[in-house]
């Protein structure tokens, strides 16, 4: 299940307002949280992974999980977050997300872990690349859970979604344990920022966030 953008057509009033910064630069942002949403008792056959542009819903699982005892890097999480696009759209710029990371490694010895997004679109059968981020950030986990707010830089170049097009943002998370115990990553998807099952300390909130650029014409 996706959650449609819709966009006014041109012969519609609209107010648009963009600051100094936005009109100099010719890009605005869609600010974005990803979700997962389905019915908990069932979550094999009914959860459905979104990006929606409010954070009023709350998703049924605050984070995805993955583990390995693989000394060299290895992806244990890889989640598709998608919203259907109502009228054509170009992107362009600069996106930094906020992924909320946690991990650790069952010994004392620590485990390395990193993310890497995907900003893609999807036609429904076929996806084509568009930006890429790099892996260059290593974070570490020890025997008790580390959280973190992980900012991720990737540069999108000028691509148009068409119309009944999807905006995929592709999450993965990748993970090398440096001793026989399975090493943890856990990355967090609550569009309400809860702390309930994340991090109770309340530090690392649990909202994945994605500024989309998106080109200005005016």
């Amino acid at each position: 299940m996706t959650l449609p953008l819709y966009f006014r057509s041109g012969e519609e009033k609209t107010l648009a307002n963009f600051d100094f910064y936005d009109i100099a630069s010719g890009t605005g942002y869609i600010l974005f949280y990803a979700g997962k949403a389905g019915n908990s008792w069932t979550p094999k056959l009914t959860t459905y992974k979104y990006i929606t542009d409010t954070s009023v819903f709350t998703s049924i699982y605050a984070y995805t999980e993955g583990t390995t005892t693989n000394a060299a890097a290895t992806k244990v999480i890889d989640l598709d977050f998608d919203a259907l696009v109502s009228r054509p759209l170009t992107l362009r710029g600069v996106a930094v997300l906020s992924v909320p990371t946690a991990s650790n490694n069952g010994e004392a010895s620590n485990c390395i872990c990193y993310v890497v997004v995907r900003i893609r679109k999807w036609n429904g059968s076929t996806e084509t690349e568009i930006a890429l981020s790099d892996d260059s950030a290593k974070i570490g986990g020890a025997a008790g859970l580390t959280y973190l707010a992980k900012s991720v830089t990737i540069v999108v170049p000028e691509t148009i979604i068409n119309a009944g097009e999807y905006l995929r943002v592709t999450i993965e998370g990748w993970l090398a344990s440096t001793s026989a115990t399975n090493g943890r990553m856990r990355i967090a998807h609550n569009p309400m920022g809860t702390v309930a099952d994340w991090d109770a300390t309340g530090l690392v909130t649990s909202q994945l966030t994605i500024p989309i650029p998106i080109k200005i014409e005016l």
